[in-house]
Parts: structure tokens; C-alpha cells; sequence
């Protein structure tokens, strides 16, 4: 049932005054690459932002999630949106129904700005 997972959550890295730091290896060369890859490509739109890993067992969506004070609602096409429906961040998916039961979950969560309401207004 949606609302019931159990998120791991562990902050992977930061993008300050557009400067990279990584935070924390994910224990793969590839995905640790991945995460400073994004993060660079997320100094096109701000000057900061926080790389979450995210693992939870479940639906696709880790709806209900905080981070930083904003609350995950949708996510989609890339794009991470809050309650509201306002664009918070992206996201890179890392695992998609896998494990013995197929409902393991993982992504990469690249939340943009550093205050609630900050990002895209939702679609009237």
C-alpha cells in the first residue's frame, strides 16, 4: 500500500555555489560516476542542490517521502514534483522492480533550490 515503505535514505552528494562535493560513495565506481554527472548537469539550473540515494521496497514512487522539508508526490519523466505539484528536482532511476519480488525500488534524487516552494509552478 502506498505510504507504508520503509525509505533508506543517504545523501550522496552536494552542488554548492556550483562547486561538486560528493558526500558519500554509493559503492559502485559507476554509480558514484553517475551521481557527479548529474550534479554537474544540474549546475545548469541552480546553484545548489542535494543528491539523495533513495532505496525503498514498493511502489515506484516514494510518495509521501521528506526531504528537506518538501514531500514527494509524483514522479515522472525524470521530473520530481511535490504535493502541490510543484517541480522540486529530478531524479535517475537505479533500480526498477527488482529483487526476489520485483517491488525493490532505488533512485538518485537531485532536489534543486533549498526551500519549499522553490522550482516550476504546477501546470494549471
Amino acid at each position: 500500500m502506498p505510504g507504508n515503505e520503509q525509505f533508506s535514505v543517504l545523501e550522496v552528494g552536494c552542488l554548492e555555489d556550483e562547486e561538486i562535493r560528493i558526500r558519500a560513495g554509493l559503492g559502485d565506481p559507476a554509480q558514484d560516476a553517475l551521481v557527479a554527472r548529474i550534479l554537474k548537469g544540474a549546475a545548469r539550473q541552480a546553484s545548489d542542490a542535494r543528491a539523495y540515494a533513495i532505496e525503498w521496497t514498493g511502489g515506484r514512487v516514494p510518495r509521501g517521502l521528506e526531504l528537506e522539508g518538501r514531500e514527494i508526490g509524483w514522479m515522472q519523466h525524470g521530473v520530481v514534483k511535490d504535493t502541490d505539484g510543484h517541480q522540486i528536482g529530478f531524479y535517475e532511476r537505479l533500480r526498477d522492480n527488482a529483487g526476489a519480488d520485483g517491488r525493490l525500488q532505488s533512485v538518485l534524487v537531485i532536489l534543486t533550490g533549498s526551500k519549499p516552494g522553490m522550482g516550476t509552478s504546477p501546470a494549471p
